[in-house]
């Protein structure tokens, strides 16, 4: 209990392998990038997906919406009208939106 591992009480061998077995036999899940699900406004949800890249933060993402409008507006905007509110940041942002995903097995 020091531990906090948790201890499982059966009845009896039986019951503790069926109970094993069934341990065993769940299936391993993906895992999502977005553990912490709840409800998010429109407004929330745009500033969400945006803050997911890399070098854009709470500042940035209103920065962006406030300029363009919409998560199309800014995703189909050029680098250089993207600069004005990411710097640098606008090259790294254009090549991860043009980057090939790569299934893995």
């Amino acid at each position: 209990l020091n531990y906090q591992v948790p201890i499982i009480f059966t009845n009896d061998e039986e019951e503790t392998s069926k109970y094993i077995k069934l341990i065993a036999n769940k299936k391993e899940k993906e895992i999502s990038l977005n553990p912490n699900r709840k409800t998010f406004s429109k407004e929330e949800r745009a500033r969400f997906i945006l803050e997911s890249f890399p070098g854009i933060g709470p500042t940035k993402s209103k920065r962006l919406l406030n300029e363009f409008k919409s998560i199309k507006k800014i995703v189909s905007s050029t680098e250089k009208r993207l600069s004005k509110i990411l710097g640098k940041r606008a090259k790294d942002f254009k090549d991860l939106l043009e980057h090939k995903y790569l299934e893995e097995n």
